[in-house]
């Protein structure tokens, strides 16, 4: 029953959906309702990084199958990493971001990972999938661009 109810949320979603677009770097003043992400403190400049866009129901934030929005790009080799996530709408978003060291699209215990609003997050966090506060990740965006600031977060030195 929960999972045909969750399927046909999921299916109603994609129906209705406004189609997203990102780009990379800044958002420009006509970008309309939009999120600038400005991520911080990679470890290196190898591999991979993931951003995804989550909206609607908190409890569906950083669960994969919620996400509105999933940009995958190579990290740049010098220079800011921002990125413009486009939003279907005016409302409550949150965002993660993924930087796979290696490349290898998986997750590694070499990955760094970030979250709109920057809460503490801890190891045991991570092993026990227990996400931060609503509160603390939400990004309200209005009719124009809005800029959140993410700093990666590594849990091995390597």
């Amino acid at each position: 029953m929960r999972n045909s109810a969750i399927a046909a949320l999921v299916a109603i979603a994609a129906l209705s959906a406004t189609p997203l677009a990102a780009q990379n770097g800044a958002c420009t003043a006509s970008s309309g309702p939009a999120i600038h992400v400005v991520i911080t403190g990679l470890k290196h400049r190898k591999g991979t990084v993931r951003v995804r866009l989550f909206g609607g129901d908190p409890k569906t934030y950083f669960d994969k199958r919620f996400a509105l929005q999933r940009v995958e790009f190579a990290t740049p080799d010098s220079g800011s990493v921002e990125y413009c996530i486009m939003v279907p709408r005016p409302g409550i978003y949150a965002v993660d971001v993924r930087h796979d060291t290696n490349g290898n699209g998986k997750s590694d215990t070499a990955d760094g990972a970030g979250v709109s609003g920057n809460p503490n997050i801890s190891m045991l966090d991570v092993i026990f999938k227990k996400k931060p506060p609503a509160i603390k990740v939400q990004i309200k965006v209005g009719d124009e661009s809005t800029s959140t600031n993410i700093a990666m977060k590594y849990f091995t030195a390597r």
